[in-house]
């Protein structure tokens, strides 16, 4: 009971926090960073968002065009809305440069973004608006001519492919080796084995009851490690299949989303180990980098990212939201939303307030907005915030490899993009410096691939007499990772546009790094080829 009334007293004074806020005239909204999860898919591996999930994902965007352009969806507005920026198209007609949108490629998620800001900027008839003389529309002979679609509006977005370099502020926990480590250890931790212990007969009891478990799953795939893949099949099916919706009651629904809860917190908790969190401490970053352009340049007014519920774990460990409000522990709902405001006070100080929508059907209550870092005030002085943040994420390519430990890696393994980041890059660099043709040491490892990897002497004064035998096997990998980052990696065709390669702008140094490069550039895509976790 007296988690309870903690729980309770804790709503309470949050809500009124937050009521207090919007409600203080001295406090206006000048910026957003919004994150939000995919919503409803089929069951992995998804390849399309179902029509519900791009309907509440719609239904989403429709809520933050209200709250932030004021405008209803049924297109009337309301300039009383005390949320609304100032700055923004008041039409609600998007224009480049006021929203900065970034996703994956993965199509779940790629799809539920589409979907948000479809509903964020729905088709609108552009020859109405002041944004367009109405003539435009009219041909010469006299004709009209109608916009496709109704007007449906053409929203930028910045869309990452898999491990090139902007690929890490959303999905940093991916080709990892570090993060999943941490998570082997994480599985052999006291509190892991507990769990695993205490769920074995209700998870292996599921296959004995259920036939659509029996259809889906091995009996030894009953384990508390797959508990995730169980709730997934499940959970999924049960919102689209009758049959297994009529097998499956409540509470063994729920009973199976709380062991997945319980899985996916401990893998996700900075106290098991910090590398759990690497996914949060990059997007934190990126969180930081764009409003902290808002701040500074007055554009954009928002940002809109898109990923998946691991990420939520991951932000609710390091920003320590589980202390505010035990809910962050569970399953985020799809279409959720973590958002962080801008604010400015009647003498222009800045300040940054945490909020979350836990799904579509909480789209009609009042923002829940919680203390970040232990705080205990709502509000944010931005300089504190910028210092939290700093002391928790990793600000560009190098730090992300690093942390990822592919810098102790074997050469072989190290992702394209990590190679310049590597001690055996550095080193041949430091050796073309110093004469040594790297063109020559590619000859030579050429050489050693085609006679079985075996190197002779002769070979080897081929870069030089003063080499010795013990140098020779390591330019073999210096050849090895130039000719893979400089010639070996081969270019994917991709639907979506790549991103530039520029590392982010530091905390230091509040230059958004879109912004200051304006170029995008093709980057090679390369997958890690060891075990990844990438939940969706």
């Amino acid at each position: 009971m007296k988690i309870t009334l903690f729980s309770l007293a804790l709503a309470i004074s949050t809500a009124f926090a937050a009521d207090s806020t919007s409600d203080n005239d001295d406090y206006k909204v000048i910026g957003s960073f919004i994150f939000g999860r995919h919503n409803d898919r089929q069951s992995k591996p998804a390849k399309i968002l179902t029509s519900i999930g791009a309907n509440n994902q719609y239904t989403t965007g429709q809520f933050y065009r209200k709250r932030y352009f004021g405008i209803y969806p049924n297109e009337t507005r309301d300039d009383s809305i005390e949320t609304i920026i100032d700055g923004l198209n008041d039409e609600g007609v998007f224009v480049d440069g006021e929203i900065y949108c970034e996703a994956p490629s993965s199509n779940v998620i790629l799809f539920s973004h589409y979907s948000f800001l479809q509903g964020l900027y729905p088709p609108i008839d552009i020859e109405d608006t002041d944004m367009v003389d109405s003539t435009l529309s009219e041909l010469a002979n006299g004709s009209v001519v109608e916009n496709p679609l109704d007007g449906y509006q053409y929203v930028k977005s910045y869309i990452q492919e898999n491990a090139t370099d902007d690929y890490i502020w959303i999905k940093g926990d991916e080709n990892c080796p570090s993060l999943n480590k941490a998570i082997k250890e994480a599985e052999e931790t006291e509190t892991y084995l507990k769990y695993t212990n205490e769920s074995s007969a209700f998870l292996k009891s599921l296959y004995t009851d259920y036939s659509f478990i029996r259809e889906q799953f091995d009996e030894n795939d009953m384990t508390f490690t797959n508990v995730m893949s169980i709730y997934d099949e499940v959970y999924v099916n049960s919102i689209h299949n009758s049959t297994v919706a009529a097998q499956f009651d409540k509470g063994t629904i729920a009973t199976i989303k709380m062991w997945a809860e319980k899985y996916q917190w401990t893998i996700s908790d900075k106290s098991v180990n910090y590398n759990l969190t690497i996914g949060a401490k990059t997007l934190m970053h990126r969180v930081v980098d764009k409003l902290n352009t808002t701040r500074t340049t007055g554009k954009p007014f928002l940002n809109y990212f898109t990923g998946s519920y691991n990420n939520m774990f991951q932000l609710a460990s390091v920003l320590d939201l589980p202390e505010q409000d035990e809910r962050f522990y569970l399953m985020p709902e799809y279409g959720c939303t973590y958002v962080f405001e801008l604010l400015e006070d009647s003498s222009n100080k800045t300040f940054v307030k945490f909020s979350f929508k836990n799904g579509t059907y909480e789209l009609g209550d009042e923002f829940s907005s919680y203390p970040l870092f232990n705080a205990t005030d709502i509000l944010m002085a931005w300089d504190d915030f910028v210092d939290n943040v700093k002391s928790i994420s990793v600000n560009n390519v190098e730090s992300w490899c690093e942390a990822c430990g592919y810098d102790e890696y074997d050469y072989e393994y190290i992702i394209d993009m990590c190679v310049p980041y590597s001690p055996l890059y550095e080193a041949a660099v430091e050796l073309e410096e110093d004469g040594i043709d790297i063109d020559d040491v590619e000859d030579i490892v050429d050489k050693m691939h085609a006679k079985g990897d075996d190197l002779s002497l002769a070979d080897a004064g081929g870069i030089g007499a003063g080499v010795t035998l013990g140098v020779v096997g390591i330019i073999g990998g210096l050849g090895y990772l130039f000719f893979k980052y400089t010639k070996g990696s081969k270019k994917t065709d991709s639907p979506v546009l790549p991103m530039s390669n520029a590392d982010a702008a530091h905390l230091d140094d509040p230059v958004d790094e879109d912004v200051a490069s304006g170029k995008l550039s093709f980057a090679a895509s390369s997958v890690f080829t060891g075990a990844t976790h990438s939940p969706q």
